[in-house]
């Protein structure tokens, strides 16, 4: 049995989508030995009412997922420091470094997802409202220097399909990572 732990943040839109992402490839492969959650490094100061932005709901629901209500999660010490995560994923760097920092013993479990996915290390942000940085991913989003334009619904709508794009390739990579070291098995071949 291999547990897969995704955390981000504040378990809203990055963790929730990977998780609902891996909860469908388990039905749609019929995926044995994998046990999937979800949580954050840290508790917002409020949460959308169904635990998930509208606009990533949405974006996951054209993408064929069914997202459901939920609610965030914090992760806690004892859930790091346990042998039960067999495999925790974070999106940003600062969330992989603040995982070990919390709990150092994860250094042989805790990676970004796209590193684990592919090796190469490769942050997945937030689809905040305003950003400061701008990471490469949203660069072609950009309006001003240091800002993603948010100024319309298509603008927030493309931003949010750009990342759970980024986010399903990397969920598939892994999910076939795990299968390639014997970490899961499943009923029918993978077509990722």
């Amino acid at each position: 049995m291999t547990n897969l732990l995704y955390i981000c943040d504040y378990n809203m839109d990055r963790s929730r989508s990977a998780e609902v992402m891996m909860q469908a490839r388990i039905k749609q492969y019929g995926i044995a030995g994998l046990i999937v959650s979800s949580a954050g490094l840290h508790e917002a100061k409020e949460y959308p009412p169904l635990g998930m932005t509208d606009e990533m709901r949405d974006t996951l629901s054209k993408m064929g997922y069914e997202p459901t209500a939920h609610t965030p999660r914090i992760v806690t010490l004892d859930q790091l420091k346990s042998q039960e995560q067999d495999i925790v994923l974070c999106f940003t760097k600062r969330q992989l470094e603040e995982a070990l920092h919390r709990v150092p013993e994860l250094e042989d479990r805790v990676y970004m997802l796209s590193e684990y996915a592919t090796g190469k290390r490769k942050e997945i942000p937030a689809p905040n409202k305003r950003i400061k940085r701008i990471p490469a991913i949203l660069k072609p989003f950009a309006y001003a220097p240091g800002y993603v334009d948010y100024g319309n619904e298509k603008g927030v709508m493309k931003v949010h399909r750009k990342i759970a794009g980024e986010i399903e390739r990397y969920v598939d990579l892994a999910l076939q990572r795990m299968a390639s070291e014997g970490k899961i098995s499943s009923e029918r071949e993978f077509n990722v």
